[in-house]
């Protein structure tokens, strides 16, 4: 695994091989996109006077723990059917 994997994995499932890297990439823009406009929209404006750099730091925290902790979970439990091969077809590692 290479790192995003560990978002695309199946809850009290076996170890399944992992989506195509292309659903993995669409699902995560799907997921971060509007987040990232929202966090812009409501973190970001208040912090105007620091510096750019600090910022986008204090920004990104808000926006990796509820990608990690929230909002991959629940998107990827959302779309298991599609994302996933039907269960005949898997592979177990």
């Amino acid at each position: 695994m290479s790192g995003l994997e560990t978002w695309f994995t199946l809850p009290g499932g076996g170890v399944v091989k992992p989506p195509p890297r292309w659903k993995m990439a669409a699902v995560t823009w799907a997921v971060a996109f509007p987040l990232i406009q929202l966090l812009n929209a409501t973190v970001v404006p208040p912090l105007h006077a620091l510096p750019p750099l600090l910022r986008g730091a204090i920004a990104g925290a808000p926006m990796v723990l509820t990608m990690t902790y929230a909002a991959m979970p629940l998107a990827v439990r959302a779309l298991a059917g599609r994302l996933y091969l039907p269960a005949t077809t898997r592979t177990i590692a």
